[in-house]
């Protein structure tokens, strides 16, 4: 009898362990949750922000950049139209080619192409940072959802876990009562 008396102590004594390290378990899984939860949320607000305004500034970059070569365009569209203007009072004039306004006037000319030309590759170049931009925005977006279906997966965890507590202290109860039923410790003795 004595030695139930001490089984039944030892057991008591372990399931109250287990209940101690099972609560305090709980409680830090639940606390490491919520840290982590607040941890990724916090970066992921922060990328997404700094992604936004970075997009938000290169944005208003590219737009400036676009008005000032379309002025540029514009300027050698006109020097172009004046050029070809000149040429064709000089033919009328019966002005000799090669004079030096000529040579000027067709040097202006082809130092406006190469411009229009570089203009077109800076054009290009904005527009595939742009997209470059696109895809970041995608790639954080996806990691922000993955982290949110972590945190799904450590709260189901945690719900898992409290059953499994619930669960044990209900048999514990029905233990002790039938402990209790059967004529309690004092009957073992």
């Amino acid at each position: 009898m004595i030695e139930y008396k001490h089984k039944i102590e030892d057991l008591s004594d372990r399931n109250k362990n287990i209940e101690d390290m099972l609560k305090t378990t709980e409680e830090s899984k639940h606390d490491q949750v919520k840290q982590m939860e607040r941890r990724i949320d916090e970066r992921v607000t922060k990328l997404i922000a700094q992604k936004h305004e970075e997009m938000k500034n290169e944005k208003a970059q590219i737009l400036e950049k676009y008005k000032l070569y379309e002025k540029k365009i514009q300027m050698q569209k006109q020097q172009l139209k004046e050029a070809q203007q000149i040429i064709h009072k000089q033919r009328q004039m019966g002005i000799e080619e090669k004079s030096e306004s000529f040579r000027n006037t067709l040097d202006k000319l082809i130092n406006s192409e190469k411009n229009l030309d570089q203009l077109k590759v800076m054009y290009h170049q904005l527009a595939s940072n742009k997209e470059v931009m696109k895809k970041d925005m995608a790639v954080l977006e996806k990691k922000y959802k993955r982290s949110q279906q972590k945190i799904k997966q450590y709260d189901q965890e945690l719900k898992m876990t409290r059953q499994q507590v619930s669960t044990f202290k209900i048999k514990f109860r029905r233990l002790m009562e039938f402990i209790s039923q059967k004529g309690g410790f004092d009957v073992l003795q």
